[in-house]
């Protein structure tokens, strides 16, 4: 019987048809090519960008769009920009013979900065530096080593990708398509490679914080726990003075000088910080869901002045002892002590005290004070859990420095080592702490006391918390209009991505109160309520051209109003889609049925609005309307 199959070629055919080409990226990983014209299947399975030579490059390649070809495409979705079919232009590569030395000497990434150009880098490092790095605890990476390990070749790839996707966005003119490239290189880089060191730590937060931005909570939610467990891997949680550089070596660096070490050392307890908070807010209170559970013993000195860290000056910060071993069997994650008065004077450490009050304090409004016993005190118990945790914010807020306060000598200062924004809203989170605790004193929310409970309560004291949270609920606004007294907001971008949260949170507990009052005096109260409202909206609206969280919540506000029957234009959009709905964070917006408001392209618009609505509050009366009304109804806060 004959065989009609073709006789299989001989292995010298083989090899002579085998091709000493190809892409690259395959050249790297030492695996055959099939030379698809612009993006080989190879790279196309592992989702790595498939580079060639320029003399290798098919003649008819000219672009490579990035573009997910859905209308709107992803990037265009994530920035709020209209979505027209342009072609990217193809990322600069490099020579083969650099690459071929690339290659060689490192066989696990390409060469870090190939395909990124010098010039665009140091955009992206200005930009991550002046804009990303002074908020929520991303103040870790040392810009002087890292622009060393740079210029020595040692910086990995995976984070320079990560910083320069996380810092495009805020621009002033972002690099069309190429964002979402990087972080899907970044991202593949990080899972293939599988590497755990301080690099990679970084790199995983920074992606983890570019999905927060373009509101992929769920890709977010695993970056972050990805960071966490590489930390705790790296033994990032425990203090250990004597550990060596890890990413120096001994033919640049002199080990022994203390200022390396220390700057090493700073670096690892801010890289553990950083994913400790992350930690912190993602959970929302519940221990289940938390990466670094409430029973590790964690005693690490809180991050110190942004200054002696840049400069390598050693110093001593205060440890915060996370585990409380006299009340381990109360499942308490609070500090078992407080640092002392002028002890913490860095923003970083002092955000790290409020993530975990925070932390601390929704556990308990949501979960443990539901499961009181009998035996368990009041709240208005001297004792209680809830009088601790008052007591514990008290004594942030009086430990507070002055270069931590919002004077106007401070005000100025920070402004020019872009530390204003951090610097308020470590007053915003305060206030925003303080409402979290007293709401369960307001009907209408999940975390408020029970009825009987309250009417247990001694006279007058429901009704004076009630005020209390009305005026915390209030302190943001309070502290945009303290600063504005000052400096220019319009000039400003806010570009913390926690603000949208509070501002909502602030608008809930204000609205509530307000409903509460005599119908004959809520009109009134409305009108001077909605002049902060609309001032607070213009700041989140400004916001929404950089984060997408802003943009749902801008529209859930405007929702929100309309159903407390306070007129706000609202333009009609089509519904967007939340991604991530399944895990537990940010669970107010995945129930949202959204419809995103129009953006309008830059805030130029808006800033004249934005500075004469807040210069226009006359700060103690306005502070205080909701108080004074609350007031008149016999209701004090002593």
């Amino acid at each position: 019987m004959s065989d009609s199959s073709p006789p299989r070629a001989s292995k010298q055919e083989a090899k002579a048809k085998r091709s000493r080409t190809g892409c690259l990226t395959c050249r790297t990983r030492k695996i055959k090519c099939d030379e698809t014209p612009g993006r080989c299947s190879n790279c196309s399975r592992v989702m790595l960008e498939c580079r060639w030579p320029e003399q290798d490059l098919p003649s008819h390649v000219t672009t490579r769009s990035r573009c997910s070809r859905d209308r709107p495409c992803e990037r265009c979705r994530d920035q709020a920009l209209s979505c027209e079919d342009v072609p990217e232009p193809a990322l600069p590569t490099t020579t083969a013979t650099t690459a071929t030395t690339t290659a060689t000497k490192t066989p696990k990434n390409l060469l870090a900065t190939d395909g990124i150009d010098d010039s665009v880098l140091n955009n992206h490092l200005e930009a991550f530096f002046t804009r990303v790095y002074p908020c929520q605890a991303n103040a870790f990476i040392h810009r002087a080593s890292l622009l060393r390990d740079i210029h020595a070749g040692r910086a990995k790839r995976a984070l320079l990708l990560a910083l320069c996707a996380t810092s495009a966005r805020f621009l002033p003119d972002p690099p069309v398509g190429r964002e979402c490239g990087w972080a899907r290189e970044a991202k593949a880089l990080l899972i293939l490679v599988g590497e755990t060191d301080v690099q990679t730590v970084a790199a995983l937060l920074l992606m983890a914080k570019h999905d927060i931005h373009c509101g992929r909570f769920g890709s977010a939610w695993m970056l972050a726990a990805m960071a966490t467990r590489a930390a705790l891997a790296l033994g990032l949680h425990r203090d250990t003075s004597s550990s060596s550089s890890s990413s120096s070596s001994p033919e640049d660096l002199n080990e022994l000088d203390p200022a390396v070490l220390f700057v090493e050392q700073e670096t690892r307890r801010r890289l553990f910080w950083a994913c400790y908070t992350l930690d912190r807010m993602m959970a929302t209170g519940q221990s289940d869901l938390m990466i670094v559970q409430p029973d590790l013993v964690v005693n690490l000195p809180l991050p110190c002045e942004e200054h002696s860290f840049q400069l390598g000056i050693t110093c001593q910060t205060p440890c915060l002892v996370l585990r409380d071993k006299q009340r381990e069997e109360k499942n308490n994650d609070g500090p078992s002590r407080e640092a002392g008065p002028g002890l913490v004077t860095s923003i970083f450490g002092q955000y790290v005290q409020l993530m975990t009050l925070r932390s601390s304090i929704l556990r308990y409004t949501r979960h443990t004070a539901k499961n009181t016993t009998v035996d368990e005190l009041a709240p208005w118990e001297p004792g209680s859990q809830w009088a601790q945790w008052e007591a514990r914010l008290h004594a942030w807020r009086g430990s507070l420095p002055a270069q931590c306060q919002l004077r106007p000598d401070t005000i100025y200062a920070r402004q020019a080592q872009h530390q204003l924004v951090p610097l308020m809203m470590l007053h915003v989170w305060f206030d925003q702490c303080m409402a979290d605790l007293y709401r369960m004193m307001l009907p209408g929310f999940p975390e408020s006391l029970s009825a009987d409970l309250l009417l247990a309560a001694p006279a007058g004291w429901v009704e004076q918390h009630q005020t209390a949270c009305v005026r915390h609920s209030r302190g943001i606004l309070h502290t945009l209009t303290t600063v504005a007294r000052h400096v220019d907001l319009t000039r400003l971008p806010f570009l913390d991505a926690s603000l949208p949260s509070c501002v909502f949170e602030s608008m809930r507990v204000q609205l509530q109160a307000l409903y509460m009052l005599p119908s004959e005096a809520r009109p009134a109260a409305l009108t001077d309520a909605k002049r902060g409202f609309d001032a607070l909206m213009i700041v989140v609206n400004g916001m929404a051209r950089f984060f997408r969280q802003a943009q749902w919540l801008l529209h859930e506000m405007r929702n929100m109003l309309s159903r407390y029957g306070i007129p706000i234009q609202q333009e009609e959009s089509p519904d967007t889609p939340v991604e991530g709905q399944d895990h537990p964070w940010q669970r107010r917006i995945q129930q949202l049925k959204q419809g995103l408001p129009d953006i309008p392209p830059s805030p130029e618009s808006q800033q004249a609005l934005l500075h004469n609505s807040l210069l226009s509050f006359d700060s103690p009366d306005m502070y205080l309307e909701v108080t004074n009304l609350l007031e008149m109804q016999g209701i004090t806060d002593e």
